[in-house]
């Protein structure tokens, strides 16, 4: 499966720099977020492709969908702390 996330290549081989893993520093931080997601969609099959899982993940980051999920999850986490602090 992750060959074919890759279009058969190592991910060293997918990054935008000629050092591939040796330089991850030189891709944007949005750019490692979106293929992570990107991936992730994909793989939860809720695109046709990796480059349409980057796209949907783009638009939810453009949106402010993707912030808002992240402050619902954060909210919750910090919630399921609570109680487990209170019943402990």
């Amino acid at each position: 499966m992750a060959a074919e996330v890759l279009g058969g290549r190592g991910p060293c081989q997918v990054l935008p720099s000629p050092a591939g893993c040796w330089q991850v520093n030189r891709v944007p931080p949005l750019e490692l977020v979106l293929m992570n997601a990107g991936a992730a969609i994909y793989l939860a099959d809720k695109a046709e492709s990796i480059h349409e899982g980057i796209d949907l993940a783009r638009r939810a980051v453009q949106s402010g969908r993707a912030l808002e999920t992240l402050n619902a999850f954060v909210q919750f986490t910090q919630s399921v702390d609570r109680v487990t602090r209170e019943r402990a």
